[in-house]
């Protein structure tokens, strides 16, 4: 075929395309085919059913034998299967670079100089094209040099990409641009930021950010609601929160669905319930689902078990647990465990252990004496020494208040002289307490008017005696 030419107008600056493609016909002794030679052959088909065009190429059958193969942009050859290279006949002039799209090509001029390439093979001055077109060239080859200059970035490439974008995808690259840039200038906000993010979340994600944007929007215009505010609150509370919002949604929207309970009810009653009761109901909720994994029990039974005993006993179960809680925290042992114990003590000894611990922190309070660690002494002493000390205790109780002596102070006195002295106290006491029975005499007397003696006198009375 002869080549096609466009020459004499400006236009041939802008666009001018150079396409040559071989068209040889094939031709076949057999017309047709088949064993008994019964069918016409399709000169489009390979043996294997296939097109005889590569490349998307589109076969179209000659009468009365052959064909031809209908090469889309890029390819050539009888088949279409030689890929074009535009640049290889060096359709840019005035110095330009050729940059080769496949399909296309385009000039890149030097720069600072003043035409433009444009994208094909002519020189343009910007005095004509000012001219033919009806707009000055001059300003804006200048305005892309200064662009150029201060961006950084070759506007004249940028320019040629939004002529092949649009005439390869068939939409108006300009007016998307433009469109950004007035979004951008009306909205306050960085269209092309926005959609380079779509792009790059999209590349990232393996998702199509554009798909998702479309429907936020269509969900705002049917259900009446901003979707684009909430997914910026979820956005927001999975950043301030440290917790993946979306995550719980689609946990709620999955958990309405599996149990049958709307799950965004329940949880808009726990907000409703912090805010009337001033009490973080997720908190609880939390902890009762941390408490429940952790330690193996139904929180949430326990919490409705404390419930129906407040209402049926009459007594705050949750305040009792709370006071149980701050004892374990302030005193450092597990009120849980000493309660525990006390009511398997109560049903065990029949004897009402609470009663006596409260009795106990009485005395404590009364008598400033730590009544707890004296029992615990007389345990571990019962224990230990193998001797009922409660008994000894009750003893001294009995003897102090009968004789109105202090019989704590006279043992503690004993046990000291006996520790000091080397000598047996219990026992000499014991001994001048038979020795006054029996004898008649009060042997304290004379022991103390003896001791008495010897100091005053220098003299060792009990042996003289």
């Amino acid at each position: 075929m002869p080549l096609f030419h466009s020459h004499g107008s400006v236009f041939e600056c802008l666009y001018f395309i150079l396409i040559e493609k071989s068209l040889e016909c094939s031709i076949s002794f057999s017309y047709y085919t088949g064993k008994a030679c019964e069918l016409v052959k399709d000169w489009c088909k390979l043996e294997n059913g296939t097109s005889v065009c590569k490349n998307g190429g589109i076969c179209v059958s000659l009468d009365p034998i052959g064909y031809k193969c209908q090469c889309i942009a890029g390819y050539s050859g009888v088949n279409c299967e030689i890929a074009a290279n535009p640049c290889d006949s060096n359709p840019c002039k005035g110095g330009s670079t050729c940059r080769s799209t496949i399909t296309d090509y385009i000039c890149q001029c030097p720069q600072g100089k003043p035409y433009v390439e444009m994208l094909r093979c002519k020189v343009c001055t910007p005095k004509v094209f000012t001219r033919v077109m009806g707009v000055d060239a001059f300003y804006l080859v200048s305005t892309l040099i200064v662009f150029t200059r201060v961006m950084g970035v070759d506007a004249f490439y940028l320019v040629s990409i939004l002529i092949v974008f649009t005439r390869v995808m068939g939409v108006d690259a300009f007016y998307l641009v433009s469109t950004l840039i007035v979004f951008t200038g009306v909205m306050g906000v960085d269209a092309f930021y926005l959609v380079s993010t779509l792009i790059v979340f999209t590349r990232v994600m393996g998702v199509d950010a554009f798909y998702l944007v479309s429907t936020l929007i269509v969900f705002t215009g049917v259900m009446g609601v901003d979707a684009f505010y909430l997914v910026s609150t979820l956005i927001v509370f999975t950043r301030v929160m440290g917790v993946d919002a979306f995550y719980l949604v689609s946990t709620l929207i999955v958990f309405t669905r599996v149990m049958g309970v709307d799950a965004f009810y329940l949880v808009s009653t726990l907000i409703v319930f912090t805010g009337v009761m001033g009490v973080d109901a997720f908190y609880l909720v939390s902890t009762l689902i941390v408490f429940t994994r952790v330690m193996g029990v139904d929180a949430f039974y326990l919490v409705s078990t404390l419930i129906v005993f407040t209402g049926v006993m009459g007594v705050d179960a949750f305040y009792l647990v709370s006071t149980l809680i701050v004892f374990t925290r302030v005193m450092g042992v597990d009120a849980f465990y000493l309660v525990s114990t006390l009511i398997v003590f109560t049903r065990v000894m029949g004897v009402d252990a609470f009663y006596l611990v409260s009795t106990l922190i009485v005395f404590t309070r009364v008598m400033g004496v730590d009544a707890f660690y004296l029992v615990s002494t007389l345990i571990v002493f019962t224990g230990v020494m193998e001797v009922d000390a409660f008994n000894k205790v009750s003893t001294l109780i009995v003897f102090t208040r009968v004789m109105e002596v202090d019989a704590f102070y006279l043992v503690s006195t004993l046990i000291v002289f006996t520790g000091v002295m080397g000598v047996d106290a219990f026992y000499l006491v014991s001994t001048l307490i038979v020795f006054t029975r029996v004898m008649g005499v009060d042997a304290f007397y004379l022991v103390s008017t003896l001791i008495v003696f010897t100091r005053v006198m220098g003299v060792d009375a009990a042996h003289s005696t």
